[in-house]
This record gives structure tokens, sequence and C-alpha cells, in this order.
């Protein structure tokens, strides 16, 4: 998800889209770690969740778990949120 509201040309800012490689052990359906690989997303802000301690959030969720978004990064947590939950999918 990237600026759903169209923020980025009203403040003439030009995001990129967000990866992430995220490995999810097939035996349990569980993510085993993130890591954002690319951040496109406004620095000093979205870049609260380029952390390891947002990424270990995610460690041991499966597709019925919940992610919190961080405050003031949210647009990037639910990009982050996606991939981790499009990764899951996958691994059904």
């Amino acid at each position: 998800m990237i600026d759903p509201d169209d923020h980025a040309s009203q403040m003439k800012v030009e995001y990129t889209k967000n990866e992430a490689t995220i490995i999810v052990d097939p035996a349990t359906k569980s993510v085993v770690s993130v890591e954002l690989t690319h951040f496109g997303d406004t620095v000093g802000i979205g870049d609260k969740v380029n952390s390891e301690e947002y990424f270990k959030l995610f460690e041991g969720l499966n597709a019925d778990s919940e992610a919190d978004t961080i405050s003031g990064a949210t647009w990037t947590s639910e990009s982050l949120i996606a991939m981790v939950q499009a990764a899951l999918a996958a691994s059904n």
C-alpha cells in the first residue's frame, strides 16, 4: 500500500514501493524472519518501521495472527503487514 490518498503528489514527494524478504517455515506456516530490503517511504517518519525490534514482532505469527502498526508510520506498517500476510497466504 503506497499513498492511497495521494498525499505524495500533493506534497510533491515521490515514493517507491517497499520491498521485503519474508521467510515462512512451511512446517509450522509461521513467520521466521522479516527484512525490509527496499524502503520507499518518508525518511524520518515511515522508517520507524525499519527496525529489528519491529521485525521481531512478526516472528512466530501465522495467518490467524494480527500485527500492530506503528503510530506515525501507519502506511509503512500496513505495507509491511500486507507483505507478511501475502507470504503467509502463499505458504498454504
